[in-house]
């Protein structure tokens, strides 16, 4: 038998996979990414805890362009995948998210092609910008609503008058984009969060209710029958945001707000909120 080195040792006593990077962070662990033998397995096993401390985070890249790996086991501790993570990774074919997992980075499963099953948590309350474009989940999807957990990934059914029911706590990025069909939307969680783009260039959307806190960049811009809409609460509002709602004639307690918001812009006619100005032009003010 050879001499077993004492980290080695310590490693095998602790459950401890010799091929996985991992950086302590306070009182978690992050998982880094694989060694150089460690790219060469096809089946990862990530532990709960190392060294008596809880894995908490895949980091942002941690397996991109990992196409080696066909299977990967992530324990229930997990609560975020940063950004890229299983980027490129097309031998994966399933996954299993962690029950208690909550945040899912942006282009986290981008380009993981081959990428067919995925069994989701119902905690995931975030969901990154092209979080999972390109898989075969998302292209062969024919549900009208696609949610991960608690997140409205992508709407595409053909319904003019659609409801997101309460558990959403989040519309993801361009969700309703292009769509031709919608003409009215209620938001029934009144702290949903309604992501950069939602709603762009639904040209048929005439009225939305329930949109509260945010009006991120791109929301609206170019839906060009929207003729009102109610805001409550809204303490910020992004560029372009109703950029070409031609019919747009009221917005109601919206005059402090956009005051407000464009009130420390040098350029404003580079962050437009909307295209006609004259129509609007308290707000610019």
């Amino acid at each position: 038998m050879g001499y077993i080195e004492e980290e080695d040792l310590e490693k095998r006593l602790n459950g401890i996979p010799d091929y996985i990077k991992y950086n302590i962070k306070d009182d978690f662990i992050e998982i880094k990414g694989l060694t150089v033998e460690g790219k060469k397995r096809k089946v990862v096993e990530i532990p709960g805890k190392i060294n008596g401390i809880i894995v908490k985070v895949i980091a942002s890249g941690a397996f991109h362009d990992r196409n080696e790996i066909i299977h990967i086991n992530l324990p229930n501790s997990i609560i975020m995948i940063g950004d890229y993570a299983f980027t490129k990774c097309t031998s994966l074919k399933k996954i299993v998210l962690p029950k208690n997992l909550e945040y899912i980075g942006e282009n986290a499963f981008l380009g993981a092609k081959n990428l067919k099953h995925i069994k989701v948590g119902e905690k995931i309350n975030h969901v990154g910008n092209s979080a999972l474009y390109g898989t075969e989940w998302l292209e062969d999807n024919t549900d009208d609503y696609i949610t991960l957990g608690n997140v409205l990934y992508k709407y595409q059914g053909k319904e003019s008058n659609v409801v997101i029911s309460e558990n959403i706590v989040a519309i993801n990025n361009w969700a309703f984009s292009n769509n031709m069909k919608i003409k009215y939307v209620t938001i029934k969680n009144d702290k949903c969060f309604v992501a950069e783009g939602t709603f762009y260039q639904c040209i048929n959307l005439k009225d939305i209710l329930g949109l509260n806190g945010s009006i991120e960049s791109f929301v609206f811009a170019y839906c060009k029958s929207l003729d009102y809409i109610a805001l409550k609460d809204v303490e910020y509002v992004g560029d372009y945001a109703f950029f070409m709602c031609e019919k747009l004639e009221q917005i109601e307690e919206a005059n402090k707000i956009y005051k407000e918001f464009l009130s420390g812009i040098n350029e404003p006619e580079f962050n437009f909120v909307f295209l006609d100005r004259e129509r609007f032009k308290e707000f610019y003010d």
